[in-house]
């Protein structure tokens, strides 16, 4: 019998998200017409290529075979219908990007002005989330992520590192005094960009000289940037995050550096991608511009 580039597809779908659900969600079909597809491949092949339970499926060996063909089949499709877009001179189609919330509103949301008129024939759309997103089951084209990640289906282009700096409202500095040195931060109110309420060292990189250590009780403990910034400018503390968060704050002079000689670590940006030997253009002209962004910002 022959194999159809449909059955392979459907059934690499299957392989790689180990379920009839997720498959049928990835493919936009039905989960009984999946279900009824594989059956039917299954019987014209006159072997199981699963084992089925209540939630997932595991391959059988047979099943691990055809799966190893049906993935390189696919890329190899995929691969030609990215190469025949990267034919067109205009970038264009929905792009679907995610990022964590603060990256989109201090990053990426105040210069999509200039990338949409650079690019008017593509249409964004945006998930703002620190969730991990998979990014081949939910149909994201790309996500912008700090740190690194260890997915093997997916491939990453680095886009830069941004300093972390110390800032504190001018109300601030009047109320308590300005810190001279580095150990003066554990007598003051620290505004800390951490999930939990702790004490903990701080590290801090010096422009000239080892790195020095502090321990410090934050007052107030947040995720979000710009909460910390709503509650630097209100003089409730010191705080420090990643430079292009707090730029503007600083450049109104709701905010100044505290301490500019030092930084903590830097935090390193990238973007990410479904593994794709070519790279569709509306993809490949967001990740630029991406990059853009981050070294305006560094």
């Amino acid at each position: 019998m022959k194999l159809s580039t449909v059955d392979l597809r459907l059934f690499a779908a299957i392989a790689d998200h180990r379920g009839i659900t997720a498959a049928a969600r990835r493919l936009g079909l039905t989960k009984s017409l999946v279900s009824r597809e594989l059956a039917t491949l299954e019987s014209r092949l006159g072997t199981r290529l699963v084992q089925r339970t209540t939630r997932h499926v595991s391959l059988t060996d047979t099943g691990e075979l055809l799966a190893t063909y049906a993935r390189r089949v696919v890329e190899e499709m995929d691969n030609a219908e990215a190469a025949i877009e990267a034919s067109r001179e205009t970038p264009r189609g929905a792009l679907k990007i995610t990022a964590p919330f603060s990256i989109i509103r201090f990053l990426l949301a105040p210069r999509l002005g200039a990338f949409n008129a650079r690019y008017p024939d593509i249409q964004i759309a945006l998930d703002a989330t620190t969730r991990v997103v998979d990014l081949v089951e939910e149909g994201i084209d790309v996500a912008i992520r700090t740190g690194r990640l260890n997915d093997s289906r997916l491939v990453t282009r680095w886009l830069g590192e941004v300093p972390q700096i110390l800032v504190a409202s001018p109300r601030y500095i009047a109320a308590r005094g300005k810190p001279e040195t580095v150990a003066d931060l554990a007598a003051h109110a620290i505004i800390n960009l951490q999930r939990e309420l702790k004490p903990e060292t701080w590290s801090l990189e010096a422009e000239k000289g080892p790195p020095v250590k502090v321990h410090v009780s934050p007052q107030f403990a947040l995720h979000d940037p710009g909460i910390l910034i709503d509650l630097a400018t209100q003089g409730l503390g010191i705080g420090v995050a990643p430079r292009f968060y707090v730029s503007e704050a600083i450049t109104r002079g709701e905010l100044v550096q505290v301490l500019p000689g030092y930084r903590r670590a830097l935090v390193p940006i990238q973007a990410v991608y479904p593994s794709r030997r070519m790279l569709a253009p509306k993809v490949r002209v967001f990740v630029d511009f991406a990059a853009e962004v981050i070294s305006a910002a560094t």
